[in-house]
């Protein structure tokens, strides 16, 4: 059984995505936990692995004023300036220790989470 942390700002996909993950793989995945933040450094990042898959995720790639105009936005756009500054956070912190991150800026639902779906599969 595997653990899963998704680490991404919020609105990025995370709550649906942790569904998602335990519709497919069930009993696979025990707990899964959702973050803000993941404070961890080089040497707690082994510690942690060996218990935890960790999906970072989130909208770094696109602009507030391109997520503003989404049909789906609910926030002012000085929200959306901190949430894509939280993303841009999230991707730097990942790649500095060599976890995979998923960008969603344009392809949040269905069509980014078959691809973060397919990776968990391949890491439980």
């Amino acid at each position: 059984m595997t653990n899963v942390i998704i680490w991404g700002p919020v609105r990025s996909g995370r709550s649906w995505l942790a569904k998602r993950i335990k519709k497919e793989f069930g009993r696979k995945v025990g707990t899964i936990l959702v973050v803000d933040e993941l404070l961890i450094d080089e040497d707690s990042k082994f510690k942690l692995a060996k218990e935890f898959l960790i999906v970072s995720m989130g909208f770094a790639e696109i602009t507030p004023e391109e997520e503003f105009k989404r049909p789906d936005n609910k926030d002012s756009l000085e929200r959306l300036e901190k949430l894509c500054e939280a993303s841009k956070h999230v991707k730097t912190m990942a790649e500095k220790l060599g976890l995979r991150f998923f960008d969603v800026s344009f392809t949040r639902g269905e069509q980014a989470n078959e691809e973060i779906l397919a990776y968990v599969k391949k890491n439980i």
